[in-house]
Parts: C-alpha cells; sequence; structure tokens
C-alpha cells in the first residue's frame, strides 16, 4: 500500500515539474553566429536575457527582469543582431522593472520599450527589417519575419 502511495505522489509531481510553463531556449540569427539565451525558471516572475548559449546564469553579460505574467497577451522578444553600435539589441516588453543589468552597455543594447511613432504609439516595424526579429512564446515558437532568427529549446 505504502508502494503505491509512493508511486502516484511521484507520479502527481512528475506532471506538476513536466507542466510548468518554463523556458530555456538559445534565440540565434540564422548563422548561428550570434545567439541569446532565455532563461524563465519555472513558478517565477522571473527572466534572464544572457548573451551567447549558457545553461545557467553566467556572472557576466545578462539582464534579470521582473516580467508581467498574464497581463500581455503576447510574450516574446524582439532582437535585431549587428548593426553600427551594437553587437545586438533586445527589447523585452513585458518588463515590469530591470532587476539587475550586468551587459556591457558599449556591445549590448536592452530596452523595455519599442520605439514609438510620429503619433506616440509602440511600434515593432524595426524588428521586421533584415537582421532583426520577433520571437513570441505563446503557443509554441513564433518567428517574425520567418526564417530571421532559430529557436532551439533547452526544455528537457
Amino acid at each position: 500500500m505504502l508502494r503505491v502511495i509512493v508511486s502516484s505522489l511521484l507520479f502527481f509531481v512528475m506532471i506538476m515539474v513536466a507542466g510548468c510553463k518554463r523556458h530555456h531556449i538559445y534565440i540565434c540569427d540564422p548563422d548561428e553566429e550570434q545567439c541569446i539565451t532565455v532563461i524563465d525558471p519555472a513558478y517565477s516572475d522571473i527572466r534572464y536575457v544572457i548573451n551567447g548559449k549558457h545553461l545557467s546564469v553566467p556572472d557576466t553579460n545578462f539582464v534579470k527582469l521582473k516580467i508581467s505574467t498574464g497581463e500581455f497577451p503576447l510574450d516574446g522578444i524582439y532582437i535585431c543582431w549587428k548593426n553600427e553600435t551594437y553587437r545586438w539589441e533586445v527589447v523585452v516588453t513585458i518588463t515590469k522593472k530591470v532587476l539587475e543589468n550586468k551587459l556591457d552597455k558599449d556591445r549590448y543594447l536592452f530596452s523595455s520599450k519599442l520605439d514609438e511613432d510620429e503619433r506616440g504609439i509602440p511600434t515593432a516595424e524595426k524588428f521586421t527589417q533584415k537582421g532583426c526579429t520577433n520571437v513570441g512564446f505563446e503557443d509554441g515558437y513564433r518567428i517574425v519575419p520567418k526564417g530571421h532568427a532559430i529557436v532551439i529549446n533547452q526544455n528537457k
């Protein structure tokens, strides 16, 4: 009887862990020369955006964010790879607060707001251009424009 209870409890815990909403992905440019790691710990409103491919949060070159959960229907990340000034530029619009920014600010640009058009309305138009992308996290991973990024899922 004890064996059945323990087995049932173990099965329940495995289902709960497997069902947690969590991201651990690499988002890379089409040539995979530049990558960003996104880690959302399970049951948390924290998101890490890290330069390069990482299995855990390094000591440098990351941003730790407190994000809104449930307030925004379209969760995602906007990226432009290599421009005149930066190796990459990233926007995470569901950011409530930047808790820690250990990025090299001369090489990487992070923002929590999209640029605005002449009417003051946020626009993602810049991220539809060549060298840029928007990766949506709802219902899998949606890449816009198609082919402008590669998403490698590290959730095991």
